[in-house]
């Protein structure tokens, strides 16, 4: 989470997104370095006070950037309840990069700025409780084995998405690659605990990552034990 102080007005809570969407503004043209609360104050129409006091430091604004597109994240996900256990996990991931990639350029600036984002902060909190639910609902439609311990299954899945993360942060990996090694990398993760017809299923998927976003068209899915 960013840290910022609650809104406590309706109009405060407008400017609050008046200065979210002027930081998005000023980060698709550069980087965040090169962007000072002066001119994301100018850019809101605010002053520089309000940012601080509704938002706080620059870094401040960036993480609250961030969290906002976490909350995309998880009301897009809210519309895909229907998708269970693996798939959902796999879901999930994608749906994150599909949030990311709609505006790369203000993620990218935001998080080189920001560096590795720690536990606990703008996305660790939205999406850990949605892929951990997803690999308990896994093991208890026996698609993951029964010794797999949840919490610490979900924790490598999200290391691996957010070390992607970072990596194309830093022009490591292009946009493709990002959505191609998120996926790689959780499918390989769950298929490490899988149950032998869906370890085929994830091994599969991962010779052809493409594949899993089909896996949000589905209704419920589950696949023969």
């Amino acid at each position: 989470m960013s840290g910022a102080r609650p809104s406590t007005s309706a109009a405060s809570r407008r400017r609050r997104e008046q200065i979210i969407e002027a930081a998005r503004v000023l980060l698709r043209e550069s980087s965040a370095d090169k962007i000072l609360v002066a001119d994301i104050a100018e850019q809101a129409s605010v002053s520089v006070a309000t940012i601080y006091n509704l938002v706080g430091q620059r870094d401040r604004v960036l993480l609250a950037v961030l969290d906002h597109t976490a909350s995309t994240i998880r009301d897009q996900l809210k519309h895909d309840e229907a998708t269970l256990g693996i798939d959902r996990c796999l879901a999930v991931i994608a749906t994150a990069c599909d949030a990311i990639l709609a505006d790369p350029s203000v993620h990218r600036h935001a998080l080189a700025a920001l560096g590795e984002v720690s536990q606990g902060q703008w996305l660790d909190e939205g999406l850990y409780e949605t892929i951990e639910a997803s690999i308990i609902d896994a093991i208890e439609q026996r698609e993951l084995g029964s010794e797999v311990a949840a919490s610490s299954t979900a924790v490598a899945v999200q290391l691996g998405f957010r070390g992607a993360l970072m990596s194309w942060s830093f022009g490591q990996l292009n946009d493709d690659e990002l959505i191609q090694t998120s996926q790689l990398t959780a499918a390989l993760t769950l298929a490490a605990t899988a149950r032998p017809s869906h370890r085929r299923r994830l091994h599969a998927l991962a010779s052809q990552p493409s594949e899993i976003n089909d896996i949000r068209q589905l209704p419920t899915k589950r696949s023969n034990q």
